[in-house]
């Protein structure tokens, strides 16, 4: 029976440990082996040839990456099912309408769109990796950052297997463990957010299709409409050629400005409705988007740090040479 798929991560792990455990073979056992493997391999990758001879070399049980893994796999659903939960009262809360007041934009765009751009500014403020300019703001913020918090379990789960208790420590300095480290950091946070943003926006969704809204604004400060039009029109500047139906003119931020005492005025329905399609738009360019694009970007950054974690292992450095090294006859 062939052994089952592994996943680059898990490689990144097991090969490395398997590698220092089989120090113990004699060198000129190891190197008529891995010279015999690697002459059956055809990709020149390196990367492709260390998974390739692992394929043929790794041992039947299943070892330490296997179980982290798993680990991470849960720790991946359980973040994007709190930032689901979240997304979706926060939502049920800035959507909040019992026929006697209406949908406050001011207080929707707060809640959904900028209190998860201050924390998406600070998992920016991670990017650049340990900086000295940079490093007391980073170790202030990331307590606050999830998955800062998913990494600490995740660490502390790691720790049950001795060869790992000092890994993925993201502060270590430039090491390969700790760019996997910073990387799966920020792959866990950006799951959360889109979790968050993905159900806040569904939500939106549904509570508009199936459930009569009202919308308006309304703020303590001295607001002048014609600012806030200028707000609302650099805000909607992204889909305003496409999507002209989801920009406030101005009199419609003029007729929906809503005092909480004056309960005299006449409103149109269409002015209690009409803000809908901005706010949603909203929810999508502001929100959704650009947790879409972190997501990607630490994915494939997350990939290429693992790829340096098992490449930069001296022992895979050493099994390499082994691998192409010429059969020397006697």
């Amino acid at each position: 029976m062939p052994r089952p798929a592994t996943t680059l991560f898990e490689d990144a792990i097991d090969i490395p440990l398997w590698l220092e455990a089989d120090r113990l073979t004699p060198h000129a056992e190891r190197s008529r082996r891995d010279r015999a493997i690697g002459l059956t391999l055809e990709s020149r990758d390196r990367l492709q040839r260390v998974r390739g001879w692992w394929r043929a070399a790794a041992p039947d049980e299943e070892g330490a990456g296997a179980r982290l893994e798993r680990i991470r796999g849960a720790i991946t659903a359980v973040m994007a099912l709190l930032g689901a939960v979240l997304g979706v009262s926060l939502a049920l809360a800035a959507f909040q309408y019992d026929g006697s007041q209406p949908v406050n934009v001011v207080r929707l765009v707060a809640l959904l769109v900028v209190v998860p751009a201050l924390f998406l500014i600070a998992s920016l403020l991670l990017l650049p990796g340990r900086v000295a300019l940079l490093r007391g703001v980073q170790d202030f913020i990331a307590p606050l950052n999830p998955g800062a918090l998913a990494l600490a379990v995740f660490r502390r789960l790691a720790r049950a297997s001795p060869e790992l208790a000092g890994a993925f420590d993201w502060r270590a300095g430039r090491s390969s463990a700790a760019r996997v480290a910073k990387w799966q950091l920020m792959w866990w946070s950006q799951v959360a957010a889109v979790g968050f943003n993905v159900a806040a926006l569904a939500t939106a969704v549904l509570l508009v299709t199936f459930t009569d809204l009202a919308f308006r604004w309304s703020t303590t400060l001295d607001a002048d409409p014609a600012a806030v039009t200028r707000i609302v029109h650099a805000i909607a500047w992204p889909w305003h050629a496409f999507v002209p139906s989801a920009v406030p003119s101005a009199a419609l931020v003029e007729q929906s400005q809503f005092f909480r005492l004056d309960s005299s005025e006449l409103v149109s329905g269409r002015a209690l409705t009409a803000w809908w399609p901005f706010t949603l738009l909203t929810l999508l360019i502001y929100g959704l988007a650009p947790r879409l694009l972190l997501l990607g970007l630490a994915a494939a950054r997350l990939r290429a740090a693992t790829k340096r974690l098992l490449l930069d292992d001296p022992g895979v450095t050493a099994l390499l040479d082994r691998m192409a090294s010429p059969a020397i006859e006697t």
